[in-house]
């Protein structure tokens, strides 16, 4: 696997959908920001938030696009193409009801595993490969519209177990730089 050199938080822009369910792609990345002091700054040319950190004198770019989640792949496309970043060069974070909160999946393929987000950034990347953080939220207990669920605030609970999962695994982002999937997962999944 190539070493990565773009992370994309994904989520929903407006502050009424802020630190819900479906904007832990967001959340991830700005606490991996602020871990890395890495400020994150409004760039209208790219509909989004950027920044930049170095791994090993290596430049990362941080992107947050400011659209609707559903419809960010054209944007986190031009800004890769902007910069020549290709498709095994960016991680991607975001939300997943099939984990539980408090629960991470590292996955590099081609799949989106239902997420309309994920659909969206595959069509624009030509199904390439792509390397994913999944952050668990899981799913409603009750007959809850999955809408509904996504849309809404985890409890302080759920909260506490993804922020927690969530500060874990910036000890060994390196390691998921650098391309070393298996050691990031050996260092992460021993450490909780």
């Amino acid at each position: 696997m190539k070493e990565i050199k773009m992370i994309v938080g994904l989520g929903n822009p407006t502050k009424k959908l802020q630190n819900t369910r479906h904007n832990m792609g967001i959340l991830f990345l700005k606490k991996f920001s602020i871990f890395q002091n890495v400020s994150l700054t409004f760039e209208k040319k790219f509909s989004g938030y950027v920044g930049f950190s170095y791994f090993q004198n290596k430049k990362i770019h941080f992107f947050i696009p400011n659209t609707f989640m559903n419809l960010s792949g054209q944007i986190i496309f031009l800004y890769a193409n902007f910069y020549k970043i290709s498709a095994e060069e960016i991680l991607i974070v975001h939300d997943e009801l099939d984990l539980n909160p408090g629960q991470l999946k590292i996955k590099y393929s081609m799949g989106h595993n239902g997420h309309n987000g994920m659909k969206n950034i595959l069509n624009f990347f030509k199904k390439k490969k792509i390397l994913q953080i999944y952050v668990g939220i899981g799913r409603p207990l009750s007959k809850l519209d999955i809408c509904t669920y996504v849309l809404s605030k985890p409890s302080i609970g759920e909260f506490q177990k993804i922020n927690y999962i969530m500060k874990t695994s910036f000890f060994y982002m390196s390691d998921l730089i650098s391309g070393k999937i298996l050691q990031f997962k050996k260092k992460f999944f021993l450490s909780i």
